[in-house]
């Protein structure tokens, strides 16, 4: 280290008594570097009081020979720091006080940097080290929630043996020290405790608790006058926090100067009872810190203002600032929705529409020039989209659903459902609420659509048992094959009728039954009906009785549907007990976190918690699969 450190590491701090403008406690300046000129390093230690306040650039001001100058500010907490927390656990501190004691040390330790080496002593008869320098957090929690008191004090022969206990020499030492009472039983004197101080470079501050046996003077002579008194047990904690907030109550403030030779450096802080300042006048040349200098006042304008009365601001309300604005807006988005589905519903400038089901064209009503053609370019580009889709799945979607829509105009509606999710969101939850109402509403139409065909499926598949007998009689009636599904299409029932009779139509156009009843198989996507297409393909090619074969497929298809109806039967306890154990945490969870939040709170602000919340949820995922792979019946 050069001699401009060396002179420069210790420089003591100005007690200044000023005006009304400015307070007259003291800033320690602990040190100045000039190595870097015309750069120049300032580190200063403030009062528990001011660093409590948490200031910021702003309060700092650093003036050079009468120049303020711009100074960058950083908080110094990264610095190497040494910590040996002495403890007294003699027998005056039995019971509450070294409780109280622990739990104040325990939470001085945790405001210190994470860079800072920590140690822990304590003594009664003799000091004893509870742990080495460098413990972890989990050492110092083991080793002070465990002390207990018991024998006389050994304060003297603690601080020596806590003096040793340093090992960086380029680390900031710190002695913290508690005791409740006078030396009685060390071997070391007043003096060598001194000395030891002295030779490790270490910096003492005092925690004293008053007790009948207690003696503040030895601790302040140890510490140079800086003792932090705890009235009580209870008021521990606070004495602690004092302590770690003027360990970490360093600043470096690092500025330019084009002077040269002998400068005097004044330093001003603003503090919550004024403004604190101190100045030190150091030689450039040589480093040298000379003297000290009496602060002036501090820079115009920098000193506790007196903001005057305060101002009341009355907000009127503006235009979209009244009660009515909000179900106004959400009617409008309404209204909105409702006018895009009435002009996608509705026949185009062409004056017709597409039933997809019958597959022919239907003449429609036109309508005023101008709706006409906003409805036409809304459903034009729907269209556009629904044809960019992976081969025409929105269009084999809405053919399973049964529903007579174009593609195009079902994009319409599905995007508007998202715009009005996204908008009722932000309107009540802000961009969370906008997010899940974003995304339920995207996910809303591929859920009809499909809720809609498993519905539509399962209807035609309760009905094909009647609709094979309605074939076989008409075949047995003498009608052909074609004759008989018209007859299917007029007397049978919803869905039946309608895909039947688009059998029919599609055959009039040129399609072949075979191939109009594979499509509609594979539409349907049922099994039985897949036999039924099968049956009636073999015989068109190798001839037999159709009747008799229909009425062997609807005889086969009566037993499944009795097995099946059978075991959903037998199942229906089972089912509904699954959905009531499924529904029942989450409708209690639901319930409790409306009247009582905080009960939850572990459960939602903790990793365990979580942890514990996912597997719940895989456990269900995985009951549900199984009962549901229990109750399904595959032939």
């Amino acid at each position: 280290m050069n001699a401009a450190r060396l002179l420069a590491a210790v420089v003591v701090a100005v007690v200044v008594a000023g005006g009304a403008a400015w307070a007259g406690e003291a800033i320690e300046v602990e040190a100045v570097d000039v190595s870097a000129r015309p750069e120049i390093s300032l580190t200063i230690s403030l009062p528990a009081d001011v660093v409590a306040a948490e200031p910021d650039a702003d309060d700092f001001a650093v003036v050079v020979d009468g120049t303020r100058v711009t100074a960058e500010v950083y908080a110094a907490l990264r610095d190497p720091m040494e910590v040996v927390v002495v403890m007294d656990a003699s027998g005056s501190m039995a019971g509450e006080p070294i409780e109280r004691a622990a739990a104040a040390a325990l939470a001085f330790v945790g405001r210190l940097p994470s860079s800072a080496r920590v140690a822990v002593v304590s003594f009664g008869d003799d000091p004893a080290p509870l742990t080495a320098m460098g413990a972890t957090h989990d050492e110092v929690v083991a080793a002070l929630t465990g002390l207990r008191a018991a024998g006389e004090t050994s304060l003297y022969d603690a601080v020596v043996f806590a003096s040793g206990l340093f090992e960086a020499a380029d680390a900031r030492h710190i002695l913290v020290v508690l005791s409740d009472g006078a030396d009685t039983v060390s071997a070391a004197t007043l003096e060598d405790a001194l000395a030891a101080v002295g030779a490790a470079g270490a910096d003492l501050r005092a925690v004293a608790l008053q007790s009948p046996e207690a003696s503040p003077e030895a601790l302040q002579t140890l510490s140079g006058g800086e003792v932090t008194t705890a009235v009580d047990a209870n008021a521990l904690a606070a004495a602690y926090t004092t302590v770690a907030l003027d360990l970490t109550g360093r600043y470096r403030l690092t500025f330019s100067t084009a002077a040269s030779g002998l400068i005097e450096i004044e330093v001003f802080v603003r503090s919550p009872s004024g403004v604190l300042a101190a100045s030190q006048q150091v030689d450039l040349a040589t480093g040298a810190a000379t003297a000290r200098a009496t602060p002036s006042a501090p820079p115009a304008g920098f000193g506790m203002v007196d903001p005057g009365p305060a101002e009341v601001l009355v907000a009127a309300p503006g235009r979209f600032d009244q009660p009515w604005t909000l179900p106004a807006g959400i009617a409008f988005v309404f209204l909105g929705t409702v006018a895009a589905l009435w002009l996608t519903s509705r026949s185009g400038e062409d004056g017709s529409e597409f039933r997809p089901l019958e597959g022919i064209l239907v003449a429609a009503p036109k309508r005023p020039g101008l709706l006409a053609a906003v409805g036409s370019r809304v459903r034009l580009i729907g269209d556009g989209v629904a044809r960019r889709s992976r081969a025409g799945a929105i269009d084999a979607a809405l053919d399973r659903a049964g529903l007579a829509v174009r593609p195009g105009e079902f994009v319409v509606v599905a995007a508007t459902a998202v715009v009005v999710g996204v908008t009722l969101g932000l309107v009540l939850a802000g961009l969370v609420g906008a997010v899940i109402l974003g995304g339920a509403a995207a996910l809303a139409p591929r859920f009809v659509l499909r809720t809609l065909a498993v519905r539509r499926r399962r209807a035609f598949a309760d009905q094909l048992e009647g609709t094979l007998q309605t074939l076989a009689g008409s075949l047995r009636a003498g009608y052909g094959l074609v004759q008989a599904i018209s007859t299917v299409a007029t007397e049978a029932p919803e869905p039946t009728a309608t895909e039947f009779n688009r059998v029919v139509v599609e055959n009039r156009l040129g399609r072949s039954i075979e191939d109009s009843m594979t499509a509609m198989t594979r539409r349907l996507d049922d099994e039985d009906l897949g036999w039924v297409v099968e049956a009636i393909e073999i015989q068109r090619e190798v001839g037999g009785n159709l009747a008799e074969v229909l009425d062997t497929v609807a005889g086969t298809i009566r037993d499944r549907n009795l097995i099946r109806r059978q075991v959903q039967a037998l199942s229906a306890e089972g089912r509904i007990s699954a959905y009531i154990l499924f529904a029942l945490p989450i409708v209690i969870a639901g319930f409790i976190g409306v009247i009582s939040p905080d009960y939850l709170a572990e459960l939602t602000s903790s990793t365990i918690g979580l942890v514990m919340l996912g597997g719940a949820a895989v456990l269900m995922g995985l009951g549900g699969l199984w009962i549901r792979k229990i109750i399904r019946v595959d032939f």
